[in-house]
């Protein structure tokens, strides 16, 4: 189980940037956050916006009219409020990844994925570590990104690393089969694997 086999192992390397992190924070924030905002914001900003709709919808002529204009511009803006609070969520979760990459002395760092039968082996400079596919609690895919969950972390694939598009959907069928779970595409396309 500790050897590679050619025929099913993969082996992929990846390159711990800025472009990486930017699409673990997007992907982080389409996974988790982005779900418990809408739950948490959108129920109060619509309650709003429709109070404050309302009343000028009711007072209309009583109203003057920056006082309208403040109220409809109120209302667009409640609505913008989750896709704004997304861009900060995701700026503020890639310059904590890089901080923390560049506080551990490695940035960027040049990773190096073994994906053997039971297991996967990670390489980064000296530092090697293993993780078992049971521990990987979400695969997510993003055009030109994979993704592998494991609680607070993951571990971030480009498909770019892949010769072509069989072998990355040879690797998607791995992932599968190996973590028992499905890959949730976040945006583009469907993997076919």
């Amino acid at each position: 189980c500790g050897e590679m086999n050619p025929e099913n192992d993969f082996v992929v390397k990846s390159t711990y940037d800025e472009t990486a992190y930017r699409a673990m924070a997007k992907a982080t924030w389409k996974m988790f956050q982005k779900h418990r905002m809408e739950v948490m914001a959108y129920p109060a900003l619509i309650s709003v916006a429709i109070v404050i709709g309302f009343l000028l919808i009711w007072n209309w002529q009583a109203c003057p009219v920056w006082l309208r204009a403040a109220g409809i511009a109120f209302v667009i803006l409640q609505f913008a409020v989750i896709p704004l609070g997304a861009r900060r969520a995701q700026a503020k979760t890639c310059r904590k990844a890089i901080q923390d990459a560049k506080k551990r002395g490695a940035y960027p760092a040049q990773v190096t994925f073994t994906f053997l039968g039971d297991r996967i082996r990670t390489q980064a400079g000296e530092e090697t570590t293993t993780a078992r596919y049971t521990e990987v609690n979400h695969l997510a895919a993003l055009p030109g990104w994979r993704f592998l969950f494991f609680g607070q972390g993951a571990y971030i694939i480009p498909t770019s690393a892949f010769s072509d598009a069989a072998e990355l959907d040879r690797f998607d069928s791995f992932l599968v089969e190996k973590c028992k779970t499905s890959i949730v595409i976040l945006e583009g396309e469907p993997p076919k694997g």
